[in-house]
């Protein structure tokens, strides 16, 4: 099973983890959604990452200790990293409900922004391109219609 680490030790390997790895993974993420949302990388990002570095570094500090606790005291080196990825899945839908509570935040009025695949509209719904180019042209039809009929 390897070595026992002691808590001392995993303790260092967390702190450590925690004061280098944490702050730059989350605003790593923050730029690279705001490169991918067209917001522009390094000025969308660090508005991205003040919008949410609270939420993030509180939940974020409640969270990966107590994880990297776990994986360093109690699994085998052989299972460190499939732990770890099971936390990161939890992580990373953390980290894009954040980011979507942003966009929703950053968004004005009833305007769409356009984010890769989706759409997505003041109240944070997503819906996909085709569903609204096709509610697009009803209303521009049902429009034209109209018009038809007042002439």
């Amino acid at each position: 099973m390897g070595p026992k680490t002691t808590a001392f030790v995993a303790a260092k390997k967390v702190a450590l983890g925690h004061v280098f790895l944490f702050p730059s993974y989350a605003f790593l993420f923050n730029v690279w959604m705001g490169g991918l949302e067209g917001r522009g990388a390094f000025t969308g990002g660090v508005q991205k990452f003040k919008d949410t570095w609270y939420e993030v570094a509180i939940a974020g500090s409640v969270f990966w200790p107590a994880a990297n606790m776990v994986n360093f005291m109690y699994c085998p080196p052989a299972h460190r990293v499939l732990f770890l990825n099971g936390g990161g899945l939890f992580w990373n839908a953390f980290l894009s409900w954040q980011n979507a509570k942003s966009n929703a935040k950053n968004t004005k009025g009833n305007e769409l922004r356009v984010l890769g695949p989706s759409v997505v509209g003041l109240d944070g719904a997503l819906g996909s391109n085709l569903d609204s180019a096709s509610s697009a042209l009803d209303c521009a039809s049902r429009q034209h219609q109209l018009q038809k009929k007042t002439r």
